[in-house]
């Protein structure tokens, strides 16, 4: 990056959504819905369903048809993302929140384990194989104290 760049950011207010590419809307719509709780917010058949997380936006996107063979054959390696996570309250909350992935029958894929920085999190996969993190961040929670739990 360019010096001259780095001096003047552009600063956004907040990152507005993230946007996945999705081999089966309807199945990835109920995933986010009954499994982490997300609120769909508009749906255009066929073709996109935005969903919400307290502040945060989900936008899944389905794939051509005549791409989704493609899409599914991808290794983890080929694609950009590594993962998204999504932020409970509690230390406590990561084991919950795995015991309750586990017992819905997916596959935790690592941890739930504590971190370097204090963090603990676990790691499992949507249904087109997107990581997913659900993390406790001690930093960011002792800074907010006065926010209530995550149901």
């Amino acid at each position: 990056m360019r010096d001259d760049m780095r001096s003047d950011p552009l600063r956004p207010a907040r990152m507005g959504h993230l946007s996945l590419r999705v081999s089966d809307l309807d199945a990835s719509e109920k995933f986010y819905v009954e499994v982490l709780g997300m609120k769909p917010v508009w749906r255009n058949e066929g073709e996109i369903a935005f969903l919400e997380c307290g502040n945060d936006d989900l936008a899944l996107i389905q794939i051509p048809k005549e791409e989704i063979e493609a899409f599914l054959r991808r290794g983890q390696g080929s694609q950009s993302l590594h993962h998204f996570g999504f932020r409970v309250r509690a230390s406590e909350e990561v084991d919950r929140v795995a015991q309750e992935v586990r017992d819905r029958g997916f596959v935790i894929d690592d941890g739930p384990r504590d971190h370097r920085d204090g963090s603990r999190s676990f790691y499992f996969k949507d249904p087109d194989g997107n990581y997913i993190q659900i993390l406790w961040d001690p930093i960011r929670e002792t800074a907010h104290p006065d926010r209530a739990p995550v149901r």
